[in-house]
């Protein structure tokens, strides 16, 4: 049984979250190769800190590339079931992801850098003022400060992935898109991040994090769990936001 394609006319919040977990367990299966190696990080990584800091450090950076390398492929896969179901041959989307590597390289550093500057910008007026001793409420504006941010920014790699943009283009369209729809994606994206630290949550309830060995593998299955969901839902949001934009004209 085929999922639902990519909708041609806008949906509710409902209606996306719905969508999304229609086609969940019709993705899962394409791509879950792919979400294990972008999720081994969580099992290896720990253990080679426990042995030598330095090469975790130096794994973890390599990790991190690679998920990058894999990030388009799991989505362009994703993408494919939504069309009809069409299986895209690996040979024709490692070609795609190294054609397009350098641009999602690029945006992640900047996304990271922009997060960087505005967590500096707090640390210094808080530094400077004493903010948040003397106003508390001054954490919570910088929290929303951070997450509004974040939510404008979110589909920027997304938009390089499906839509090929150039990385500083891909801020931009990000913005145009969620501007006027900015709690639309907020909602969609909340719950799963609430569900996401609810399960995390529980990991260090009952397996503690000194338990590395039960820690580590419960992480990894999160990971397994929760990438084709972040993907799925990403994908569903992009269309509708990019349909929203197309009306508005």
């Amino acid at each position: 049984m085929k999922i639902q394609s990519l909708p041609k006319e806008p949906l509710s919040i409902i209606n996306i979250i719905l969508l999304t977990l229609k086609a969940y367990p019709k993705v899962v299966p394409r791509i879950w190769m792919f979400v294990a190696l972008s999720s081994v990080g969580h099992l290896v990584i720990p253990w080679l800190y426990q042995i030598n800091p330095a090469f975790a450090a130096v794994a973890l950076f390599g990790f991190v590339l690679l998920t990058w390398f894999l990030y388009p492929i799991i989505m362009w896969l994703v993408e494919a079931e939504f069309e009809g179901g069409a299986h895209m041959p690996h040979s024709v989307a490692y070609q795609m992801a190294r054609e397009r590597y350098l641009s999602i390289l690029g945006s992640n550093l900047v996304f990271f850098a922009i997060g960087l500057f505005v967590a500096l910008v707090i640390y210094g007026l808080d530094l400077v003022f004493h903010l948040i001793g003397h106003h508390p409420f001054f954490f919570a504006i910088s929290i929303a400060l951070s997450l509004y941010i974040f939510i404008m920014l979110y589909f920027a790699i997304p938009c390089i992935v499906i839509e090929k943009n150039v990385v500083i283009g891909a801020f931009f369209r990000s913005i145009a898109l969620v501007k006027n729809n900015w709690w639309r994606t907020f909602v969609p994206l909340a719950l799963i991040g609430l569900a996401i630290l609810g399960f995390e949550a529980l990991g260090i309830l009952f397996t503690g994090k000194a338990r590395m060995f039960l820690f580590t593998g419960y992480n990894f299955i999160l990971q397994m769990l929760f990438y084709p969901l972040i993907v799925t839902v990403t994908l569903v949001m992009l269309n509708d936001l990019v349909l929203r934009h197309q009306k508005r004209g």
